[in-house]
């Protein structure tokens, strides 16, 4: 589980996961949560996959069909049991009728000059084990959609080989989330969203304002 890792990586746990991971070292709540790092998608990959990866990192065979052969062959290939056997296990412990959700979390997202924001795939409201395992496959082929192709290309990634951790995180039901935006250096805001649902209708307004410090746990001008 999440919370079990031990000196976490970008390169290990990709960019979500990883905040997630500081988040959790760092005494904050967050979801239960299971983590398959990148070395699980590496092992995944047959040696023909390998090779178109290869082509398309190369330049050699970027085509849209030879992404689509890529993403289908990702999907065809089993998960090695001890994945499954973790994945179910974890499920297994969760309350019961707890829904999750399964999360990219890209080596390359995240990052001060690269977000990848909506580039990869998550899937949500997933319960069963079948429809989890292979929401970890389709995570991985979303690295593999022309898109996310010609948004790494924007940013001179063309011929960086991606990885991707994936992450299975417990779903709450909240009524209230939050956004932050980068103020100085130092100081963030953090804003809180709270929605109330009525039919077809959605009303929304901001409850609460702060901003918050370097300083693990404070802010200053709430409101």
């Amino acid at each position: 589980e999440l919370n079990q890792v031990t000196g976490g990586t970008l390169s290990s746990l990709g960019g979500k996961a990883l905040r997630c991971w500081e988040l959790t070292a760092n005494g904050f709540t967050v979801p239960r949560a299971f983590v398959l790092s990148s070395s699980v998608y590496r092992a995944h990959l047959t040696t023909a996959i390998t090779d178109r990866i290869d082509k398309v990192i190369q330049g050699d065979e970027v085509t849209p069909e030879a992404l689509e052969k890529i993403r289908e062959d990702l999907m065809a290939v089993e998960l090695q049991p001890s994945v499954q056997e973790g994945v179910d296990a974890f499920l297994k412990a969760l309350p019961e009728g707890t829904a999750v959700a399964v999360r990219s979390s890209g080596t390359l997202e995240d990052l001060v000059d690269a977000s990848y924001a909506g580039q990869y795939l998550t899937q949500l409201n997933l319960k069963s084990t079948a429809d989890v395992l292979k929401s970890i496959k389709a995570c991985w082929a979303s690295m593999w959609e022309p898109h996310v192709l010609t948004y790494r290309g924007a940013l001179q990634q063309a011929h960086v080989t991606p990885s991707m951790a994936v992450l299975i995180m417990a779903q709450i039901d909240s009524l209230v989330s939050g956004s932050r935006s980068l103020v100085t250096q130092s100081q963030a805001l953090a804003q809180s969203l709270s929605l109330r649902v009525f039919g077809v209708k959605v009303r929304a307004w901001y409850p609460d304002s702060c901003r918050l410090t370097t300083t693990c746990g404070t802010y200053t001008n709430k409101r």
